[in-house]
């Protein structure tokens, strides 16, 4: 679909992308699903928050596994079903095949598949004879410097939760390379008629199996091993566009206020983004402070909001009210910076 490593993605690469590198969902293909899951039933567990969807189960107990189910029935895709299974693992912190197959009155194989499909996403991970529920960070440790490897998977699906937030129907959207901004995706699931333009070609795959949308490629140059889309192509075809809001990724914030991102032909995209936007949310997880590595693409001035962990220093807590911004603690300890 792509042309290969180093070249430009151009109008005549594929028959699937135009000048911006149009790539629109394929209604025969909805929600596919590798079927890799062979293994004997597992007990299976979250190793990150879930969003409070409007789940139907209000009742999950250990042994009797009962439910009450009343509108459930009604919607049975495939999508619902695994966003209700995400729900009741992140409630019960383990939960086995047998019984997730007796509560949606599906196949044990179903299960498995949808199961294969969440930890592949990560939203799940499974363990032999027992699981646990990793626990969020306790507020008193905000300081930490480096959280492992399941905390931070934690927080950064926290804050692309609350970044989704901030999308409306009917937008145009952008979303910016990095590991927040794709978990953004899935929450998009209850979005309609949004304009969807990604840099990161990786992101197109996911957004095609959660959004209902119109899905657009930066278009530009793809460097060897890398997802993202950069050069002075992506810059031009982003700097076309009218967008409603762009979520951006940043590595680092200086005491001036600056944001920047480790990759310099990244950030040139960024800032082209922000410029054609109405609005701007940039997202972080313990970014670098004060002194800091990469290329600015915003000041803080810039965005109307900002999202990251609570691991920050008193300094940089200190320039937001000069920025204009308001502090609102979020659950989970995520700030969430906005301006009125």
């Amino acid at each position: 679909m792509f042309a290969a490593a180093g070249s430009k993605v151009a109008a005549d690469a594929s028959p699937g992308i135009n000048e911006v590198g149009s790539l629109r969902e394929s209604p025969s293909e909805p929600n596919r699903t590798p079927n890799l899951f062979r293994e004997n039933d597992y007990v299976w567990h979250i190793d990150i928050p879930w969003p409070s969807f409007e789940s139907k189960l209000d009742s999950f107990e250990t042994k009797e596994f009962s439910f009450e189910v009343q509108d459930m029935l009604a919607n049975k895709s495939s999508l619902k079903r695994r966003l209700q299974i995400v729900e009741l693992v992140r409630k019960r912190g383990e939960v086995s095949v047998e019984e997730l197959s007796q509560a949606f009155e599906v196949s044990s194989v179903t299960i498995r598949t949808d199961l294969n499909y969440l930890e592949q996403q990560r939203y799940l991970i499974r363990s032999f004879g027992k699981a646990r529920y990793l626990a969020q960070r306790p507020s008193e440790s905000v300081l930490v410097p480096v959280a492992d490897g399941a905390a931070q998977k934690a927080y950064e699906m926290t804050i692309a939760r609350f970044a989704a937030e901030t999308v409306d129907d009917h937008e145009s959207l952008m979303l910016g390379a990095g590991d927040i901004c794709h978990k953004v995706l899935p929450f998009l699931s209850d979005r309609s008629n949004l304009a969807l333009l990604v840099q990161d070609i990786g992101m197109a795959q996911t957004a095609q199996r959660f959004v209902h949308c119109e899905l657009l490629l930066t278009g530009g140059q793809l460097d060897q091993n890398a997802t993202a889309m950069t050069g002075p192509d992506a810059e031009a075809s982003v700097a076309r566009r009218s967008l409603d809001l762009c979520i951006l990724e940043a590595a680092g914030v200086d005491r001036d206020g600056n944001l920047f991102c480790a990759d310099p032909a990244v950030a040139r995209v960024f800032e082209a983004g922000r410029r054609a936007s109405a609005r701007t949310v940039v997202v972080a997880y313990q970014p670098q402070l004060a002194e800091c590595d990469g290329e600015i693409f915003a000041n803080l001035s810039d965005i109307n909001v900002l999202l990251l962990d609570d691991g920050i220093d008193s300094p940089t807590m200190d320039l937001m009210p000069s920025k204009g911004f308001r502090l609102e603690r979020r659950e989970s300890g995520i700030l969430e910076f906005r301006k009125p």
